[in-house]
């Protein structure tokens, strides 16, 4: 009798005992997870201050827009582990990472006016062929231009759709650079107010009209300041024959 007393009493704590590792794990589990939480919620927060948002702590958007930020979290670190060299891209965090992705389609990603995608398909039935040229050996496998000081800072566009008028204008400034050896911002509000040539500002343009439109006019693009970024279509203050900045065959 003694001898059964016994064996159930070992039974029991051997049970306690395995009933112990069953569930210390699940409270371990339960903290990290808190403490995962607090973490994405403390960088969610010094991500609001950074870019001058707000949301009502604990209310419904808050939560919906700290949970796509900790989708934006994981997104960045998995392309930062894809990284094959030093030379590959880095990933991180942008003013947008609260956004979903079809809430910053329809904010920055603009549809094209009928009108320009018209212009555009016919501008493109018109292009020769481009004949490729072989690769001259001599050159250097990789040249950061930045680092020779030719190019400008990044641009924000906001919801301008004027992309093709940022890309061209930075190209100018760094073929200039290159050429004189002096970096100048020049003036993007100027293209999109005055380069016409089927392009329609913030709505939408091409940039082989508007080079086509810079050597038929002998634009000199202005310098930025003093022809300042307003990111909306505004009355063309361009004056021909103005040649303060830059000669026109440059574009060719």
């Amino acid at each position: 009798m003694a001898s059964w007393e016994f064996c159930k009493s070992m039974l029991y704590s051997l049970g306690f005992c395995a009933l112990m590792f069953v569930v210390i794990p699940v409270h371990i589990d339960k903290k990290g997870d808190l403490a995962k939480k607090s973490q994405t919620q403390a960088k969610f927060n010094s991500f609001l201050s950074r870019y001058n948002k707000s949301y009502s702590v604990d209310s419904e958007d808050y939560n919906a827009r700290l949970e796509i930020f900790e989708n934006a979290l994981s997104t960045v670190k998995t392309l930062n582990r894809m990284r094959h060299s030093n030379l590959s891209a880095i990933y991180g965090l942008t003013e947008f990472s609260d956004l979903s992705p079809e809430e910053f389609s329809h904010r920055y990603l603009r549809k094209h006016h009928h009108e320009h995608k018209q212009h555009r398909h016919e501008r493109r039935n018109d292009h020769h062929s481009i004949t490729r040229r072989a690769i001259n050996p001599s050159l250097p496998p990789l040249i950061d231009w930045r680092a020779k000081g030719v190019v400008t800072g990044v641009k924000d566009q906001g919801s301008c759709g004027a992309c093709w008028a940022f890309s061209t204008v930075a190209t100018v400034e760094s073929m200039l650079a290159i050429k004189t050896g002096k970096l100048t911002e020049l003036s993007v509000q100027e293209i999109i107010d005055c380069a016409r040539n089927g392009n329609l500002g913030c709505n939408g343009g091409d940039f082989c009209s508007l080079l086509e439109w810079l050597t038929a006019n002998q634009v000199a693009i202005e310098p930025a300041s003093s022809y300042p970024l307003l990111l909306k279509n505004d009355v063309c203050k361009w004056k021909k024959g103005n040649w303060n900045t830059c000669c026109w065959e440059f574009y060719l």
